[in-house]
């Protein structure tokens, strides 16, 4: 691109100038029959032949153009396309706690404004390269035609480009707190969006929107600055040149430095680097434009590189063992802006149990005893920070993530659902799965028959919110889709905390028929949930209060005995 630029240059200098010569020629004069030092004499030997020189060195120039075109638009597309994948590949390697810390919104602002000024920002480079190339060329053409005049018209557009450093400043700063409330601006509307439901039924849209309102305005007004900046600068710039190059013009006539032609070649050599100079410049505002969207970028995508997720490498073809070894974990707060100024919370300790094949446990516990984090551990979203988990006596977190996901499903309280089939919904992009083994997970989760009567069955659409299913054929779905691929581990976080009754003796015969087959551990409040369950842990503060068969905890636990009372009530 840049020789390509370069030779442009040198070919459009030439041009100009023998644009210059004939037009001097056409006019009589015959002190301007001398060719400048651009050109050899034996170039201008007629007029006819120096205007086919002429258009030859033209269509060389268009195709260097086009070819260092080519070449900068794609590398604008390569720089977008490794941003966008670098950004969504960094989130998608880092750990579930940077995941889980990403502000709502605000990976998507990353993956597709800011990313897309890579794009922008590259192709300004490549713009700013060729114009500076180009500039370059005709400058030193001009100097060859004419020293004096060449060098004052250079320190002068030198002179110009410093000048128009402050306002390039002053843009970068006011670009960098639009990046910021841009990514303000982005959450706010994530949070509205997720908010939907409750915002029309607790009719609270007038006050929503007003901070919407007043946010657009804030955003709108930094914007209109930056804008009104861009135009304007490359308003006072090509004016200021013109100025100056008359100023130029103005000595040339009072010293008699330089000859016609001379001054002739200079002259247009000087306006077409007028325009050159004013696209490089443009194209420098652009760049700063560009750059708080590409640091914000950088700077978190540095982050979760930083913090990836151990995948482990040993595979992992059955589950038949798993052992909490004092096992502990605790969550880092931040207490101020400051990184190292973080209060760490524990949130379970010593916990110290084993699981073996086939075997249904029940998990219960107030609310922030530390169920969920378990959850947590059990899935490998977090490994504990003291003691370890282990499977088949070996830690857990050396096994193959992918070997690990395998072996272990899960069904969450709140079901995720896409845009897709329930067929689609049920494979949750695995590949592999055929529709016999899709429909056998649905059968062993008791939703088949509904299925079959929907419009299309399995090929039935279902959306992100509103759909076909209803909440109890959502759980029951999220039940096939963790039992697609027959898991040797089954994770059910409160499965039936919001189902109708019918709903929940559905769930309750699939997790009855699956006893002794799959190891079970079942979050619930529920004790009717638990009813399948062979063995209770009872979580309180962290730590195991109580573990055993249901009769035994419930004769020794406090928390479980008044349960179980609340449920017969």
């Amino acid at each position: 691109m840049i020789s390509s630029a370069l030779l442009s240059g040198i070919l459009q200098a030439a041009v100009l100038t023998l644009i210059v010569v004939i037009g001097a020629s056409l006019t009589g004069d015959s002190s301007v029959l001398e060719a400048p030092a651009l050109l050899p004499d034996a170039l201008l030997s007629s007029i006819p032949s120096a205007i086919g020189l002429g258009m030859g060195l033209l269509l060389c120039v268009v195709l260097l153009d086009v070819v260092a075109s080519v070449v900068a638009a794609r590398m604008s597309a390569e720089v977008l396309t490794r941003e966008r994948t670098h950004a969504y590949e960094s989130y998608a390697r880092a750990t579930w706690s940077s995941q889980a810390n990403e502000r709502d919104g605000h990976l998507q602002e990353l993956v597709s404004q800011n990313a897309g000024w890579a794009g922008t920002a590259m192709n300004s480079a490549s713009h700013a390269a060729i114009t500076t190339c180009s500039l370059i060329a005709l400058g030193v053409s001009a100097v060859v035609a004419s020293p004096a005049i060449a060098v004052g018209l250079l320190v002068s557009f030198g002179l110009l480009l410093a000048a128009s450093r402050p306002v390039a400043t002053s843009v970068r700063r006011r670009t960098t707190t639009l990046s910021e409330l841009n990514v303000d601006f982005v959450g706010l509307i994530s949070r509205n969006v997720g908010l939907a439901h409750d915002v029309r039924t607790y009719d609270v849209e007038d006050q929503v929107g007003a901070d919407v309102v007043e946010a657009v305005q804030t955003v709108s007004g930094q914007w209109k600055t930056i804008k009104l900046l861009n135009r304007v600068t490359p308003l006072i710039f090509r004016s200021a040149a013109l100025l100056m190059m008359l100023g130029v013009l103005l000595f040339i006539e009072m010293t008699n430095v330089a000859s016609l032609t001379a001054m002739g070649t200079v002259v247009i050599l000087g306006i077409r680097s007028l325009a050159y100079a004013g696209a490089a410049q443009r194209s420098y505002q652009e760049l700063q434009n560009a750059a708080p969207w590409l640091e914000q970028l950088w700077a978190r995508t540095s982050e979760l590189d930083n913090d990836p997720t151990h995948r482990g490498s040993i595979p992992l073809e059955r589950i038949d063992e798993l052992q909490f070894a004092n096992a502990g974990f605790h969550y880092r707060t931040q207490v101020t802006e400051a990184p190292d100024d973080a209060l760490e919370v524990e949130v379970l300790s010593c916990l110290d149990f084993s699981v073996r094949r086939g075997q249904s446990v029940g998990i219960v516990g107030p609310s922030g005893a530390g169920k969920s984090t378990l959850v947590k551990l059990l899935l490998r979203l977090h490994d504990p920070e003291s003691g370890d988990l282990l499977a088949n006596g070996v830690s857990a977190r050396e096994f193959s993530m992918s070997d690990w996901y395998q072996r272990v499903g899960y069904v969450p309280q709140h079901v995720a659902t896409f845009n897709g089939t329930v067929a689609e919904n049920i494979a949750f992009f695995r590949s592999g799965f055929t529709r016999a083994d899709i429909e056998t997970a649905a059968r062993s989760a008791h939703l088949h028959d509904e299925i079959m009567a929907l419009p299309d069955g399995y090929d039935t659409p279902v959306g992100e919110r509103l759909g076909r299913l209803s909440g109890g054929q959502r759980q029951r779905l999220a039940l096939a889709r963790a039992l697609l691929g027959s898991p040797d581990i089954l994770v059910l976080d409160e499965p039936t905390s919001a189902l109708d009754p019918r709903s929940e003796q559905l769930v309750q015969q699939t997790i009855e028929e699956l006893g002794g087959s799959v190891t079970l551990f079942i979050i619930a409040h529920r004790m009717s949930t638990l009813r399948a369950c062979e063995t209770i842990i009872v979580l309180e503060n962290g730590t195991v209060s109580a573990i055993g068969a249901p009769d035994e905890v419930c004769a020794s636990n406090e928390f479980f005995r008044e349960a179980n009372r609340l449920a017969k009530l």
